[in-house]
């Protein structure tokens, strides 16, 4: 087996396509150019070897065979070439290329630079029988980020939410009496700093986010979605009704969503890595502890540690970003 690989590094056709939360900074100054914030996939090429390819394609032709019914023949006693032509080619050469691809592919990641972030998807290059095949493998690595002046941005934003606690204080007192009375001004002063913040280092750094990795996170909030309506007894036909929305516009609106969500959560991270952002052994262990004395054994231990110290290390970042 042979990888070729390459990395696709052209911004797609979408690539302008920016979140709800984007607002115009000095980048988008009449001739500024702006990043594309949609990246093309990596994609390696996978060769596999037609003395490879012959044995597996034959095994699952006769696997298939087992099932084919014609006048004649007992079922399962069919010639082989005679269930070639009722099975096909094309299911067969799946059935091939699901027993082939994932060795291969894992074997060519291996043994590269590559670390992907998301499942691959494949794309027949060369099936010729006789032949060694060609399949291209395309997956997303995680993004790259640059931090450039990421400080300043954060100051930015700072101001911004200065700016608008001031006027909120500045409301009549009537508007201000409306504030529930479980959420106290420092909660909601600290979260709209770091909503300001968030805002402007994403507008600001604009990320560029691999299209696999978009589609994937575009998906889990389409189930995430589908699960909580159906907890309510609601189709995704009524609640798209009620709302007189076609689900093209759905699917758009989700993906907007999650482009600004993979964006904040590749800048954090390199933000995290770049500040060496490390918790305490004893702060994780705090944590632990207290996410056992509410969940109990609801949680695996593996995830319950990884949770404790996701959790510490972002009230490190808040205090990070907040302090500058």
């Amino acid at each position: 087996m042979r990888a070729m690989a390459r990395s696709d590094k052209k911004p797609s056709g979408d690539a302008n396509r920016r979140g709800p939360q984007h607002k115009s900074t000095e980048q988008d100054q009449p001739g500024a150019k702006r990043p594309p914030v949609i990246a093309d996939n990596t994609a390696i090429k996978l060769e596999l070897e037609w003395s490879e390819v012959k044995p597996v394609y034959q095994a699952a032709l006769k696997q298939q065979a087992q099932h084919v019914k014609q006048p004649g023949f007992r079922q399962g006693k069919v010639p082989l070439s005679v269930a070639e032509d009722v099975i096909g080619r094309p299911k067969l050469i799946e059935k091939t290329l699901e027993q082939l691809l994932p060795d291969h592919y894992n074997q060519a990641i291996a043994a590269s630079a590559y670390r992907p972030v998301t499942q691959p998807e494949f794309k027949p290059l060369k099936l010729e029988f006789g032949q060694s095949w060609e399949v291209e493998a395309q997956f997303a690595q995680a993004p790259q980020v640059k931090l450039d002046r990421y400080q300043h941005h954060v100051k930015k934003g700072l101001e911004a939410a200065r700016q608008e606690i001031t006027r909120r204080q500045a409301q009549p007192k009537k508007q201000q009496a409306q504030r529930p009375v479980d959420q106290p001004a420092g909660f909601d002063e600290a979260q709209l700093r770091l909503q300001h913040v968030y805002q402007a280092l994403v507008t600001a750094l604009q990320p560029a986010i691999p299209q696999l990795l978009l589609k994937e996170r575009t998906k889990h909030e389409l189930y995430h979605l589908v699960t909580s309506l159906d907890n309510l007894k609601i189709s995704l036909d009524d609640y798209l009704a009620r709302r007189q929305q076609s689900f093209e516009q759905l699917s758009q609106e989700l993906a907007i969503s999650a482009l600004g969500q993979l964006q904040l959560e590749a800048i954090l991270s390199a933000i995290i890595e770049h500040a060496n952002l490390k918790p305490a052994s004893k702060d994780v262990a705090a944590q632990q502890a207290g996410l056992k004395k509410r969940y109990g054994n609801d949680i695996p231990q593996t995830e319950l540690e990884r949770h404790a110290h996701n959790l510490v290390t972002r009230e490190m970042l808040t205090t990070h970003l907040l302090s500058l």
